[in-house]
């Protein structure tokens, strides 16, 4: 009988010997990052409103992208609007509920192996994100387009950006990860119309 429970005794540290390595090699690492250069501000993100006035010009044909710019929520831009804090903290409303209740890993076709905790990475994009907003016409109707960009994308430029400069410069990544996102909100609705994780960056989340 002592052997037995010798044997049981082996085989339960053992197993929890595999169970301890499983978890500290495969657990996801806290997502803490550090932030030294200093965005502009709107509603307490970073964030700017783009100055964005005529469909056909170059900033518009950046963000929107070109030839087909201005086909974004299925028809053509007709003009802009510049949205006031009241519309931004109500996208903001919108953006806190969607990105909680839809994580990266829940993405269509999302291959989510990030090696970082996802729930840091939605804390970092709700609060460090850079949002840069457009208001929008569309067939009469109001939306608030939404491009997000990591806040960590500054941080490898040394200089300070100049508030005038990125109100006039798109920003944006590609696969650049589960922090980069671009939105639609319907202002008449009050609710996102779409909304898409830049996720899938070196082969991860």
């Amino acid at each position: 009988m002592k052997i037995l429970l010798k044997i049981a005794a082996t085989v339960f540290v053992l197993l929890a010997a595999v169970v301890a390595y499983g978890v500290y090699e495969f657990w996801p690492e806290p997502y803490e990052p550090t932030y030294t250069v200093e965005l502009p501000m709107l509603n307490g993100v970073p964030g700017i409103v783009l100055a964005v006035e005529d469909p056909k010009s170059e900033l518009a044909k950046e963000i929107f992208g070109y030839p087909n710019f201005g086909k974004t929520v299925g028809r053509e831009i007709e003009g802009f609007w510049r949205p006031n804090e009241a519309v931004l903290a109500a996208f903001e409303s919108k953006l806190r509920e969607h990105v909680l209740q839809n994580p990266p890993s829940e993405g269509v076709g999302a291959t989510y192996l990030c090696q970082f905790n996802e729930a840091d990475l939605i804390q970092d994009l709700l609060a460090n994100s850079f949002r840069q907003y457009v208001g929008i016409v569309k067939n009469g109707e109001k939306y608030l387009h939404v491009a997000g960009v990591g806040r960590w994308l500054f941080e490898f430029d040394p200089g300070q950006p100049e508030l005038e400069d990125l109100s006039h410069r798109y920003q944006m990544t590609a696969d650049g990860g589960p922090t980069s996102f671009i939105a639609n909100y319907d202002i008449e609705k009050a609710e996102l119309v779409s909304f898409y994780y830049d996720q899938f960056y070196a082969g991860a989340c």
